[in-house]
Order: C-alpha cells, then sequence, then structure tokens
C-alpha cells in the first residue's frame, strides 16, 4: 500500500512539475555519460602501460638468457683452464725427477770440471817453474836416430794428450754452462705457468661471481616487473538514462492527460 502510495505521488509530482524533474534527469544522464566517458578513456592508457610492461618484460628475459649463457662459457672457460693446471701439477712430479738427475749429473760435472781445471794449473805452474827443458832433455839425451824418433813421437803424444785434456775442460765447462740454463730455464717456466693459470683461475671465478650477482639482481628486477595478472578494464554499468528519460516523459504526459480529464469533467 505504501508502495503504491509513493508511486501515486511520483507520479503527481512528474505531473505538476514535469520540466524540473526533466532537467534533474538531464544532469544525471550527463553525470553518467561523463563517468563512462572517463571510464572509457582509461582502457587505451592500462593497454598502453601493458605493452610496455610485456616489451621491459621480454627484453629482461632475453637479457637473462645471455647471462646463462655467459655463465656456461665461464665455466667450460674455468673447467678448461683447471684441467690444463691438473695436467701440469701431474707433470710436476717427473720435471722434479729430470731436475734432480740433471743437478746429480751438474754435479759429476762439476767435479771433473774441478779436477781437469786443477790438472790443467799443475801443468801451467810446471810449465812457468821449468819451462820446456824436461821436453828438450827427452830428446838431447838420446843415442841414435831411432831413439830420437822414438822419444819425439813420445812427447808428441804427451802434448797431443794435453791438449785434448784442455779441449776436454772446454767441452765440459760449455756442457754444465748448459745444464745450469737449461734447469734455470725449466724451473722458470714451470713457475710461470703454474702462476699464471692460478691468476687466469682466479680472475674468471672473480667474472663469474660477478655476474652471477648480475644475474640474481635481474631476476628479481624481472619478478618485480612481471605484471600481476591480466589486464583489467573497467566495468562499464548499462546507461540508465534512457529509459529514465522515458519514464519522465510518459508520467508527464499522462500528468497533463489526467489533468485535462478532470478539467472536462
Amino acid at each position: 500500500m505504501k508502495k503504491e502510495m509513493s508511486a501515486e505521488r511520483l507520479k503527481n509530482f512528474a505531473a505538476k512539475y514535469p520540466v524540473f524533474l526533466i532537467l534533474i534527469l538531464l544532469m544525471l544522464l550527463l553525470g553518467l555519460v561523463s563517468q563512462a566517458g572517463g571510464e572509457g578513456n582509461t582502457a587505451p592508457s592500462s593497454l598502453e602501460e601493458r605493452g610496455k610492461d610485456l616489451a621491459r618484460q621480454a627484453e629482461l628475459s632475453e637479457r637473462e638468457k645471455e647471462l646463462v649463457n655467459e655463465l656456461l662459457n665461464w665455466d667450460l672457460k674455468i673447467e678448461s683452464a683447471r684441467q690444463e693446471q691438473e695436467k701440469l701439477q701431474r707433470e710436476i712430479p717427473a720435471l722434479e725427477a729430470a731436475l734432480t738427475a740433471a743437478e746429480t749429473e751438474l754435479s759429476g760435472s762439476r767435479v771433473h770440471l774441478a779436477e781437469g781445471y786443477d790438472w790443467l794449473g799443475h801443468w801451467v805452474n810446471s810449465l812457468y817453474r821449468h819451462g820446456p827443458v824436461a821436453y828438450l832433455e827427452v830428446l838431447v839425451g838420446v843415442s841414435d836416430f831411432n831413439q830420437f824418433v822414438e822419444r819425439a813421437e813420445m812427447v808428441r803424444m804427451i802434448i797431443a794428450a794435453q791438449v785434448k785434456t784442455l779441449e776436454e775442460v772446454r767441452m765440459l765447462a760449455d756442457r754444465v754452462q748448459a745444464q745450469v740454463n737449461s734447469i734455470k730455464q725449466t724451473r722458470d717456466q714451470l713457475a710461470a705457468k703454474n702462476e699464471a693459470l692460478s691468476i687466469q683461475i682466479g680472475e674468471m671465478a672473480a667474472a663469474k661471481t660477478g655476474r652471477e650477482q648480475f644475474l640474481t639482481e635481474l631476476r628479481r628486477h624481472s619478478r618485480c616487473a612481471a605484471p600481476r595478472g591480466g589486464l583489467q578494464f573497467p566495468v562499464r554499468q548499462p546507461l540508465q538514462a534512457g529509459w529514465i528519460l522515458n519514464w519522465a516523459v510518459i508520467s508527464c504526459w499522462r500528468g497533463r492527460a489526467r489533468c485535462a480529464f478532470s478539467r472536462s469533467a
């Protein structure tokens, strides 16, 4: 009953003040249209932002793949360097054994060299003190020509042996020097190669650690930049201004018709 009375009052109000009611309805209609238009304008902006997010996400994903491949390359390089260092470390015992043998031979050569220099010193000292008189005495005290020839040949052999000894001493000195140089060169190469490999492995490990940290940071940014959920467009409410306006016009027409009917009655 109350609903019927409220509807009757609204109809009477519409019949008495149709212009005022139409103005109110037009204001409501304009407000709804403006709201719908404002909501409609947000869709392109949201779509553009979504496109930028997707492009940024794709760029981060591509960069992440590049970093993963780079880390794999670093792993291969580090593993190759470590294998080379392990091979070098396996060769160290053999090199140490060779160096020990060379040093032993070097010690023996130095002993022979010292003996040769000692004999040479005695021979030079004898020549300095007595001169070639000893050789001449051997030749002068002969009794016949045959004995002279025999003694001359003996002196020649002695001198040749002394010259040969001097040559052997010189060659032995050269050989000892060559052994010393070879040992030093082997040791220097071994130490330099081992040190270079250690430095190289350390640098590559540090570079790999830096790239891993960068990859972790990139993944964190990628998770933060990833859009949560899909596109969310504002839902437009159905426009109610049309039927409200129609209802107002019909109400006004009915009100006027009733007024005209009442007056005619």
